[in-house]
């Protein structure tokens, strides 16, 4: 299972990949906000509830609230162009008349994840991007000014797009799976167990564990592990202290939430924190 195992230490981070499969097959969720636009190949790629078929010119729009993954449907590798920021970075950059996390913050997760954009959009997106990452942490004159400038645009770009396109319509990742993450979402805070879902669903436990992982490509385990992994970094970002997140995150045993927490991100609860409220100040 991989999950998003670091803070990033940057306010922007931006990746070229060209690959067969994801830099994190599971699902997973980022302590930045992601935009996620794909330049080749066709990929089913799940946020929260929702599903979406993505063609070269989708944008998908992430918060770090924000379970997903994207699943390659083809036998051939695809490429994408990630950006991931800090939301507090991008409140810098907003005015009080234009704020740049609108596309982010003005919808409920898991909707109007993704965008369509026009060829001539598409080309202004990849320059800008490029300007973006080329003149990042470069010390050269005017490089500094050239990042904001570029990521202004490309964020105007995309917010005045967010306005003005209807959401797409976004697939249930099947009738199973769906039902099955609504489940999950709404029993969360309690112990429930693979017998209650197959008990909701009607369906023998071990035909439903197939059924999610051949839609999905994620065990039921792994999605219930990162969902509440995800609503304890949420809790610990907040400020609460390790009990508080434990419990909000629906993990009913500490020494399992501490062992669970450090397994799977490489620190304790508490360090992790220390980590998100340090970058904060």
């Amino acid at each position: 299972m991989i999950i998003e195992q670091s803070v990033f230490r940057d306010p922007i981070v931006c990746e070229y990949s060209d690959s067969m499969a994801p830099g994190y097959p599971d699902f997973h969720f980022h302590t930045h906000y992601e935009l996620f636009f794909l330049l080749s190949g066709s990929l089913s790629f799940y946020a929260e509830h929702s599903c979406y078929q993505l063609q070269p010119g989708d944008l998908v729009i992430l918060t770090n609230q924000e379970l997903h993954k994207a699943q390659n449907l083809t036998d051939c590798p695809y490429c994408r162009l990630v950006i991931h920021l800090a939301p507090a970075y991008l409140a810098s950059l907003s005015t009080p008349l234009t704020s740049l996390l609108e596309c982010f913050q003005r919808r409920k997760p898991g909707t109007h994840n993704v965008l369509s954009l026009s060829p001539s959009q598409q080309e202004d997106y990849i320059r800008l991007f490029h300007c973006i990452r080329q003149n990042y942490g470069a010390s050269s004159y005017g490089s500094d000014l050239s990042v904001t400038a570029s990521l202004q645009q490309l964020l105007l770009m995309v917010n005045r797009l967010f306005r003005e396109q209807q959401p797409p319509a976004a697939d249930a990742p099947s009738s199973h799976s769906s039902q099955i993450i609504s489940y999950i979402s709404a029993h969360l805070m309690e112990d429930f167990t693979l017998d209650d879902i197959a008990g909701y669903m009607a369906l023998d436990k071990h035909y439903l564990c197939h059924l999610f992982k051949k839609e999905t490509g994620s065990t039921i385990f792994q999605y219930i592990q990162a969902k509440r992994l995800c609503l304890a970094q949420l809790a610990l970002s907040r400020g609460a202290s390790v009990t508080e997140a434990c419990e909000e995150a629906g993990f009913n045993d500490y020494s399992n939430f501490i062992r669970t927490f450090r397994k799977i991100l490489g620190c304790t609860p508490g360090e992790y924190q220390k980590q998100v409220l340090k970058q904060k100040r």
